[in-house]
């Protein structure tokens, strides 16, 4: 980092300098349910926590605890992860005995120098301005930052009552952030459930009016599953798949592959305005998603989603995406899925028997106004949730940008 002036009384070292101890742990393949806690990369958080989400152990005999421990205090380094991700750092404030891998980097500063804390955000704050990732080594698929360049890394130095004073400032004010983005998270989950909720009102009435009950194959003029291509043509026919269905019942084109239009019978596999997309293989809690195809242009679609074409004399497009989605929502196709290693599927003979509620067209349309309208309002929810998140996540880096300038 290049500075133009140091804050006064601030001094400028390099790791080298206030660390007692720069030290990579080691690596170890073996697994024991009830041994040593060996901490790895993803046990490092991108807010600079923990996260002990998943923790792999270790036979105990495999790790030299008197070479490889970890104490409360000790600044723990991601040092070889993907570009972005490499240089993840976090302070280890736990209890119990612990040992880390050779991909994260043990630090253990001089107290009389500096505050492991000071330390961490230090890191922290040169993650998020992308630091490492410019001076990292990169390999195919990954990268890293060597115990000697990690040593030669330069360290503001502010007198320790300072340091201390600016840590708990920090500290102060990530808490603060660390709650709105929990309330945000609590919101999320409630506007995730809006949709669900409607659909169960909606279609819980189903009974109480006497709807009849038809068929996939009663409604629909055409069920075609859709055909695979591993040929890719950056300028060919969009080819939609399971990740352009959302789990909130739209069509997502942030990723949309392509294929060569050669590859494509476009008279058997296009897609038109109004056909409902239905995702016939997936992980079986995906299974089943559905969306209404409502683009202009040429698109096909692949094996793994089917195309329903409904008899428009009988049903609304839009109620049966809907149907489904209450259907998915419920874990019905979870339920009636046939089921491999890895992934579930509905093929298209079960997915043709699978019954639908036909109430009068009339009133197919103000049901389908009134879940477009819910469904309207959760996507504005989702869009402000999403400028708040990324409000959030950038106040951290403010804070951080502040403190090593001295303005807390």
């Amino acid at each position: 980092m290049v500075w133009d002036e140091l804050p006064e009384g601030w001094e400028l070292t390099s790791l080298a300098d206030v660390a007692q101890d720069v030290q990579t742990g080691f690596a170890c393949s073996a697994r024991d349910q009830e041994g040593l806690p060996h901490l790895r990369p993803n046990n490092i958080g991108t807010d600079g926590k923990l996260d002990l989400t998943l923790v792999k152990r270790i036979p105990f005999e495999a790790g030299n605890l008197s070479k490889y421990d970890l104490k409360p205090g000790n600044a723990l380094f991601n040092n070889t992860n993907s570009q972005e991700l490499v240089g993840k750092t976090a302070i280890f404030d736990l209890e119990g005995t612990y040992s880390f891998s050779n991909h994260l980097t043990r630090i253990r500063v001089r107290p009389d120098l500096v505050i492991a804390e000071w330390l961490s955000f230090w890191f922290q704050h040169l993650w998020r301005t992308r630091y490492f990732e410019r001076i990292c080594n990169r390999w195919i698929g990954q990268a890293g930052i060597n115990t000697e360049k990690l040593s030669g890394i330069e360290v503001p130095l502010p007198p320790l009552p300072e340091q201390r004073h600016i840590v708990a400032r920090i500290e102060e004010l990530t808490e603060r952030i660390g709650a709105a983005r929990r309330l945000r998270a609590e919101a999320a989950e409630e506007a995730a459930a809006i949709l669900p909720s409607a659909l169960a009102e909606v279609f819980g009435e189903a009974e109480e009016k006497r709807w009849r009950l038809g068929s996939v194959t009663d409604v629909a003029q055409d069920v075609q599953t859709g055909f695979a291509c591993s040929a890719r043509d950056e300028e060919g026919l969009p080819h939609l798949r399971p990740n352009n269905i959302s789990t909130d019942g739209r069509l997502d084109l942030t990723l949309v592959k392509r294929v060569p239009p050669e590859a494509c019978d476009v008279r058997k596999y296009g897609l038109r305005s109004g056909d409902v997309l239905f995702n016939n293989t997936n992980s079986q809690e995906l299974v089943g998603k559905t969306a209404i195809f409502d683009f202009q242009g040429i698109y096909s679609f692949s094996n793994h989603l089917t195309r329903i074409r409904i008899r428009p004399e009988l049903l609304i497009p839009e109620f049966l995406s809907f149907w489904f989605q209450h259907l998915w929502h419920t874990h019905y196709f979870d339920r009636i899925c046939n089921r491999w290693i890895g992934q579930a599927g509905i093929n298209t003979k079960k997915l043709s028997d699978v019954e639908v509620p036909l109430p009068s067209l009339d009133e197919q349309r103000r049901i389908v106004e009134r879940l477009d309208a819910v469904q309207a309002k959760v996507e504005a929810i989702r869009r402000y949730q999403e400028e708040t998140q990324q409000e959030i996540e950038a106040m951290t880096g403010a804070v951080l940008e502040r403190a090593f300038r001295g303005e807390l």
